[in-house]
């Protein structure tokens, strides 16, 4: 689980504040050009981590499967969920295309601050999740309903109150 989330939700952060932040402390200037190209830079580096920790966590377990190619099938299947997230980040971001074409790009700049910053409140949610879904799954296979219904319930208040009961 920590190989799914932590280097697109941590370290992708962390190395785009790095590379900004070390263009600007060099003496560069960060324009929007320059924040692209920290953001490819810092995807390439994630995508790089990742793959290697999954090839190093898969060799760990399985030295004697022999690997099985279906490129086709892959390429069609990844391209759908390409095509479907793409849509979903042009859905995303309309709001903010439509501004910039009606406002200053002050105001555009303001409303997108104000809007991810808002957007961390349903990162919470989501962090809280992504830890509990595992315990929601062995509680359900090993455990009992109110076992189940208790773990919940102390995921939702902590999640609402910051404490458990």
């Amino acid at each position: 689980m920590h190989v799914a989330y932590i280097p697109g939700y941590i370290l992708r952060p962390l190395l785009l504040l790095v590379f900004v932040g070390g263009l600007v402390f060099f003496g560069g200037t960060a324009d929007a050009v320059a924040a692209l190209w920290a953001l490819i830079g810092a995807c390439a580096v994630v995508a790089l981590v990742q793959g290697l920790l999954v090839y190093s966590g898969i060799r760990r377990h399985s030295t004697s499967a022999q690997p099985a190619f279906h490129t086709r099938h892959w390429f069609t299947t990844s391209l759908s969920f390409l095509m479907i997230d793409g849509f979903r980040m042009v859905l995303d971001n309309t709001d903010v295309i439509l501004i910039g074409w009606l406002l200053d790009p002050h105001s555009v700049a303001v409303y997108f601050a104000a809007i991810r910053t808002g957007g961390l409140v349903a990162f919470v949610s989501f962090s809280m999740i992504a830890l509990a879904v595992p315990k929601f799954a062995e509680i359900h296979a090993t455990g009992t309903r109110q076992d189940l219904q208790k773990f919940v319930s102390e995921v939702i208040q902590l999640m609402f109150s910051g404490r458990r009961s």
